[in-house]
C-alpha cells in the first residue's frame, strides 16, 4: 500500500513538474521574442507539439499568440489569422479574472495589427478599440496605454489624421510615463517623433528620437532600436544631412539582422538606397536596392526600389537596365494605383450598402411603426365593440329578467284572483279535458292536458318534467303545442283561458 502512495505522489508531482517547465518555457519564449526569434519560436513550437493536458490553458494561449505574431512578421498572414483566431477562441474558457481579462485585451491588440499589417485598416481600428475597451475594464493602465498607440498608428496610416494620430500618442505617454514603464514609453516616443517627421518639425522630432533611441539601448531592446534608427534616417534625409541619415539606416540594418527581422530589413535597404542615390554613390545604391526589389513581396517597396534602380542605370548609362527596371515601376505603380482604386470603389461600395441598409432599416422602422398604429387602433376598436355589446347583452338581460318579473307578477295576481274566487286554489279548477277542447279547433292530448295542468300552478318546467317523467325539453315542446292549440303565448294568458272555461 505504502508503494502505491509512493509512486502515485511521485506521478503527481512529476506533472507539477512539467507544468511548471511549461510555463518557464514560455516565458523564456517571450523574454526571447525580439532578442532571438528563432529560439524563442523553437520553445513555442515545444509548447504547441507537447500534450495539451499537461499545459494549463494561458501558457497554451499564449504560445499560440507568439506564433501568430512570428507568422505575422514573416509576412504569412493566413497561418497568423489562424493562430490568433485559436487563441481568442480559447480566450472564452478563460472566465473574468484580470489576468484573463488582460490577455483577451493583449490578444485582440495583436488580432488588430496583424489586420493592420494586411492594409484592413477599417477592421483593424475596430478591433484595436475593443482591445482598448477590455483593458478598461480590467483597469490595466499599461494596456490602455499600448492600444492608444496602436490606435494612432491606423490613424497615420488610414486617414493620415496626424493631428488625432499625436493626441492619441501623448495619452499613451503619460500614460506609460506615469506607470514608470520606461520600455512603452520609449516606443511611444518613437512615434510622437515619427509624428513631428511627417509634420515637417524635425528639431522636434530628433528630440523625441534621440531620447527614445538612448532608453531602449539601455533596455537592450534592439528591435525598438532598429525602428529608432530607422526613423532618425529618415528624418536627417529630410534635413539633407546624407552622411547621418546613411549611418543610421546602416545601424537599423545591422540591428534588423540580428533581430531577424525580414520586413524591417527590405524597408531598410529602400530607404538606404534612396539616401546613397541623392550621395551619388551609385554602386553601392545599386547593390541595396537589389536586395530590396528581389526579396520583397510588397509592391510598394518593389515599386520604390524599381524606381531607384531606373535612375541608377540611367545614370551607369546601362539604357537596357534602365529601361527594364522603368517598365517594372511603371506596372508596379499601376497596381499600386489600381490597389488604391480598388480600396476606394471598395471604400464607397461599403458606404452605399451601410446607407441603402440604414435606409431599409429605416423604412422597416416606419412600417413598423405604422403596423403597430394600425394595431392600437384596431385594439381599441375591438375594446369599444365589445364594451357595447357587454353593455347590450347587459341591458337585454335585465330587459328579459325584468319582463319575466313582470310576467309571473301577473301570473301571481292571477293565481291570486284565481285563489279568491274558488278559495282552495288550483285544486278546485277543476276543467276537464273534453270541455276544453270543446272550444278548441285543434284538441290538446292527455299529455298535453296533463303537462298544462300543472303549468297553470307554481311548478317551473323541471318540475313538471320531474312530475310527468318526461325531459325539460319535451316540456316545452308540450307547452309550445298547448299555446298554439289554445291560442295564447305564456301560461298567464292559458290561465285566462281556463277561468273563462271555468
Amino acid at each position: 500500500m505504502k508503494i502505491h502512495l509512493y509512486f502515485f505522489w511521485m506521478l503527481a508531482a512529476l506533472s507539477i513538474s512539467a507544468q511548471v517547465d511549461y510555463e518557464k518555457l514560455i516565458q523564456s519564449a517571450e523574454a526571447l521574442r525580439d532578442e532571438n526569434p528563432e529560439k524563442s519560436n523553437q520553445y513555442v513550437d515545444q509548447i504547441l507539439d507537447a500534450d495539451s493536458a499537461q499545459i494549463n490553458l494561458q501558457t497554451r494561449i499564449k504560445a499560440l499568440q507568439l506564433k501568430g505574431l512570428s507568422e505575422m512578421y514573416s509576412y504569412q498572414f493566413d497561418n497568423s489569422n489562424q493562430l490568433f483566431s485559436r487563441a481568442y477562441a480559447l480566450s472564452d474558457y478563460l472566465g473574468n479574472q484580470k489576468d484573463s481579462e488582460i490577455l483577451k485585451g493583449s490578444l485582440l491588440l495583436d488580432i488588430g495589427r496583424n489586420f493592420n499589417w494586411q492594409s484592413n485598416y477599417d477592421t483593424a481600428l475596430a478591433v484595436m478599440i475593443q482591445s482598448k475597451n477590455v483593458f478598461e475594464g480590467a483597469n490595466d493602465l499599461n494596456g490602455i496605454g499600448q492600444a492608444l498607440n496602436a490606435i494612432a498608428i491606423i490613424y497615420i496610416q488610414y486617414s493620415n489624421d496626424l493631428e488625432k494620430a499625436l493626441t492619441s500618442f501623448t495619452e499613451a505617454l503619460n500614460i506609460h510615463t506615469l506607470e514608470n514603464d520606461t520600455a512603452s514609453a520609449a516606443r511611444v516616443m518613437q512615434n510622437v517623433g515619427q509624428i513631428h517627421n511627417m509634420q515637417g518639425n524635425n528639431d522636434s522630432a530628433l528630440y523625441y528620437l534621440r531620447i527614445s533611441n538612448r532608453l531602449v539601448e539601455e533596455l537592450n531592446d534592439k528591435r525598438s532600436l532598429a525602428i529608432g534608427s530607422n526613423i532618425l534616417g529618415a528624418v536627417f534625409f529630410d534635413m539633407n544631412q546624407l552622411d547621418s541619415s546613411e549611418i543610421y539606416y546602416k545601424k537599423a540594418i545591422e540591428l534588423d539582422i540580428i533581430n531577424q527581422d525580414s520586413v524591417g530589413l527590405l524597408y531598410d535597404y529602400s530607404q538606404l538606397a534612396s539616401t546613397l542615390v541623392a550621395s551619388k554613390k551609385m554602386a553601392e545604391a545599386e547593390k541595396y536596392s537589389l536586395l530590396a526589389f528581389s526579396n520583397t513581396k510588397d509592391i510598394y517597396i518593389k515599386s520604390e526600389s524599381a524606381e531607384i534602380l531606373a535612375r541608377i542605370y540611367e545614370s551607369l548609362g546601362n539604357t537596357k537596365k534602365s529601361l527594364d527596371y522603368f517598365k517594372s515601376f511603371k506596372s508596379y505603380s499601376d497596381s499600386i494605383r489600381n490597389e488604391d482604386q480598388q480600396n476606394t470603389v471598395s471604400e464607397l461600395q461599403t458606404k452605399y450598402e451601410t446607407a441603402e441598409k440604414e435606409k431599409k432599416i429605416e423604412f422597416a422602422n416606419v412600417e413598423l411603426d405604422k403596423r403597430e398604429r394600425f394595431q392600437t387602433f384596431l385594439l381599441i376598436v375591438i375594446c369599444i365593440i365589445v364594451l357595447f355589446s357587454s353593455v347590450a347583452i347587459f341591458l337585454l338581460i335585465q330587459r328579459f329578467k325584468l319582463k319575466r318579473a313582470l310576467l309571473s307578477q301577473e301570473i301571481d295576481t292571477l293565481r291570486v284572483q284565481i285563489n279568491g274566487i274558488f278559495g282552495g286554489g288550483f285544486k278546485n279548477l277543476e276543467i276537464g279535458l273534453e270541455e276544453i277542447n270543446k272550444g278548441l279547433h285543434n284538441p290538446l292530448t292527455e299529455r298535453e292536458y296533463e303537462v298544462l295542468s300543472h303549468a297553470i300552478s307554481d311548478k317551473n318546467n323541471t318540475e313538471i318534467a320531474q312530475k310527468v317523467f318526461i325531459s325539460v325539453n319535451t316540456v316545452k315542446t308540450h307547452l309550445k303545442n298547448i299555446y298554439t292549440k289554445l291560442g295564447v303565448s305564456n301560461r298567464k294568458e292559458a290561465l285566462e283561458v281556463l277561468l273563462k272555461h271555468n
